[in-house]
């Protein structure tokens, strides 16, 4: 929640659209933003999958930021609709005053992010009016944000993978050189070898787990 505050451009590409709440010290805007959480799970992103791998979270966020520029219309301008707009399945007919210089386009929110985000939204929506009467009113703007707490679950699970794959290898070489030994093999490069891949894997590891 940022009271007394602005919505500002916080896109990384040129043609990506990211909005953003931020306050002045002095909260001393006349507006008031907060953001709307919804969730992502990793199946919404199958469709990137076999391209992506486990970074088809990453390819779904920028397919969203690029689409949500050119619903904006480019020039960093945002689409927005009225959260009744949206309940109702229709474009905005006015918008709302806003702080977002840039400026934002009327668009259905609903034909440009995914089904799964929208009725997670609706639902989200609907329980927060029925607690708070006026959530979902006519002053209720919506726009778009990414966040990266998701993706960064899907970072963690491919370091987890590789933390996985580098634990087999590390069992792998210990029974190789245990068996090299059983069979009385000295000093050699290959004992040398395996011990120094050990090392190497064991080393990694214990640097995955700790950061």
């Amino acid at each position: 929640m940022c009271p007394g505050g602005f919505i500002v451009p916080s896109a990384t590409e040129n043609d990506e659209v990211v909005v953003n709440g931020m306050s002045l010290s002095r909260r001393n805007s006349p507006f008031a933003n907060s953001g709307f959480v919804v969730t992502v799970e990793p199946e919404d992103t199958d469709a990137y999958l076999a391209e992506h791998g486990v970074l088809s979270g990453i390819a779904y966020q920028k397919a969203l930021e690029i689409a949500t520029s050119h619903a904006g219309g480019g020039m960093q301008k945002a689409p927005g609709q009225r959260v009744v707009d949206f309940l109702a399945g229709r474009v905005s007919q006015s918008l709302p005053k806003t702080t977002y210089h840039p400026g934002i386009t009327a668009w259905d929110l609903n034909e440009l992010l995914p089904q799964s985000v929208c009725w997670r939204m609706r639902e989200g929506l609907q329980f927060f009016n029925r607690k708070l009467r006026g959530f979902a009113g006519e002053a209720g703007d919506l726009g778009g944000e990414t966040t990266e707490d998701f993706f960064l679950r899907q970072l963690l699970k491919a370091l987890v993978q590789q933390l996985e794959l580098l634990n087999a290898l590390v069992e792998r070489c210990t029974r190789h050189v245990a068996a090299l030994r059983h069979r009385g093999v000295g000093h050699t490069r290959r004992t040398n070898g395996c011990r120094c891949r050990l090392a190497y894997h064991q080393r990694i590891l214990w640097r995955g787990h700790s950061e």
